[in-house]
C-alpha cells in the first residue's frame, strides 16, 4: 500500500492511518539473477548503479535532516550472493540505527 510522488519518495500508511513519507532506494540495481519480470534482471540493457552502505546512511540522514522523509525503504538487486546482499541491508541498518540513532 503506498504510492510515488516522485523519483525516490514513497508514501505509505502507518497501521493508525498516517501517512508517512519514505525515501525508496536501491543499494544496487545489479542483480545475479535473471528474473523475466524485473527490471534489473541480469540480462536487461540498463545502467547500473551501487551504493555503499555508508553513502546510503548519509543519503538517508541527509534528507531526513532536511525534513524530507521520515523513514526509509532498502531494497537490493543480488550482488555476490542473497547473504553477502543482506549483510550490506543490515549494515546501513546498524548505522542508522546504532551509530546515528535514526529512529525513522
Amino acid at each position: 500500500m503506498g504510492s510515488t510522488g516522485g523519483a525516490g519518495i514513497c508514501h505509505s500508511y502507518v497501521p493508525d492511518g498516517r501517512c508517512i513519507t519514505l525515501l525508496k532506494v536501491l543499494l544496487t540495481n545489479a542483480c545475479l539473477y535473471d528474473c523475466h519480470y524485473c527490471i534489473n534482471r541480469r540480462s536487461s540493457n540498463v545502467q547500473r548503479a551501487r551504493f555503499t552502505p555508508d553513502e546510503v546512511v548519509r543519503l538517508t540522514l541527509d534528507f531526513y535532516k532536511r525534513n524530507f522523509i521520515e523513514g526509509l525503504f532498502l531494497s537490493s538487486g543480488i550482488i555476490r550472493s542473497a547473504d553477502y546482499t543482506m549483510e550490506l541491508v543490515i549494515d546501513v541498518a546498524r548505522k542508522l540505527r546504532e551509530e546515528h540513532h535514526f529512529r525513522g
